[in-house]
């Protein structure tokens, strides 16, 4: 079935004016307005094509002619305050509430934009919609969005609510609000609680579009910045800690995913060069041998207990360190006596 005709300009969401919908056999209108006369147009068509629209004499000269005779159009766009004025004018022009020109049943334009339901009225809509567009009862139910509609919503939401565009640009929470969402988002479990990337789709597609993602330094030093400084109370320590405990030993699969992956050369490599750059970069490297030497040490004079002693030999029974490992603490042990030679000098 064949989308009726729109016509583009201010027919866009989130923009107030007046519409009309036009049946190309017989000449007859039905005009109408709204605050967002994108959405509401889709509407429009929704309702006739399920065959529940409000207006009956629309909805039986859609079954008669068929979508393909209706032409959906903006007449102008207009602040919200002037709606009713400019939709009377228009009904009054096309004559669209005469039956042998228009659709509209009522000659007056009226609209509930501002009015408020009474409680108990909010309770009969709500009791009368529950359930109903949930699971199968949804008209979308088993129909999976194709990839090129996926990416048209992707491309017209995106950049739409950052920067200057943000409702709340420029606009901070007071002390109260805060509290209010400290409050109410105690004890709220994380969306992916008990979750992992083998198990769960969202976390798998999360996981892989944060892959090679790397945050620029401005926005590095903002987040530390924003952390200097900070500490966590007794009560969230406790409750990281038992997160991590019931998070990822849960299986023993889980345990040999995770050994495997540190002990993957490529694994290493990456960590070998962060860690070696974050250390070069800040001078970190020099300011850990200085602190730590003689009496900075933490353990100078200090000895391990026999029974510790007796640990770490039965621990290093039967190890054998590789060439490699030797040449990497023999190199160690020499700059460390190199730096102390010359801070006694």
């Amino acid at each position: 079935m064949k989308p009726p005709i729109f016509v583009t300009g201010c027919a866009r969401s989130g923009t107030s004016g007046v519409y009309m919908i036009t049946c190309a056999n017989t000449g007859k209108k039905y005009i109408g307005s709204s605050v967002n006369v994108g959405k509401r147009l889709n509407d429009h068509v929704k309702q006739l094509r399920e065959g529940t629209h409000c207006n009956s004499y629309l909805q039986r000269a859609w079954n008669k002619y068929g979508e393909d005779s209706f032409k959906l159009s903006v007449v102008l766009c207009c602040d919200k305050k002037n709606l009713l004025f400019y939709e009377q004018r228009a009904i009054d022009v096309f004559q669209a509430h005469k039956s042998c020109k228009g659709y509209n049943i009522c000659p007056n334009a009226r609209s509930r934009y501002g009015a408020k339901f009474t409680e108990e009225s909010k309770q009969r809509l709500s009791a009368s919609r529950k359930g109903k567009y949930v699971g199968e009862q949804n008209h979308n139910y088993g129909k999976p969005m194709k990839a090129v509609v996926r990416r048209k919503i992707s491309e017209s939401l995106m950049g739409r609510f950052r920067g200057e565009q943000s409702p709340s640009y420029g606009r901070h929470h007071s002390e109260e609000t805060r509290r209010k969402i400290g409050e109410a988002g105690k004890g709220r479990p994380a969306w992916n609680k008990g979750l992992s990337a083998d198990t769960d789709k969202r976390v798998r597609k999360y996981a892989e579009s944060q892959k090679g993602k790397v945050i620029p330094e401005e926005q590095r030093e903002q987040i530390r910045a924003t952390l200097t400084g900070y500490k966590h109370t007794e009560e969230a320590k406790k409750n990281m800690s038992k997160g991590q405990r019931e998070k990822a030993w849960d299986s023993e699969e889980r345990r040999e995913k995770v050994r495997e992956r540190g002990k993957s050369e490529e694994r290493k490599q990456v960590l070998k060069a962060a860690v070696r750059k974050r250390w070069e970069a800040t001078g970190a490297r020099e300011k850990a041998s200085n602190e730590s030497m003689g009496a900075n040490n933490p353990f100078y004079g200090k000895t391990h207990t026999p029974e510790a002693i007796e640990k770490m030999r039965a621990a290093n029974v039967g190890k054998i360190v590789s060439q490699e490992t030797r040449e990497k603490m023999r190199m160690a042990a020499k700059r460390s006596w190199e730096k102390r030679r010359k801070a006694h000098e």
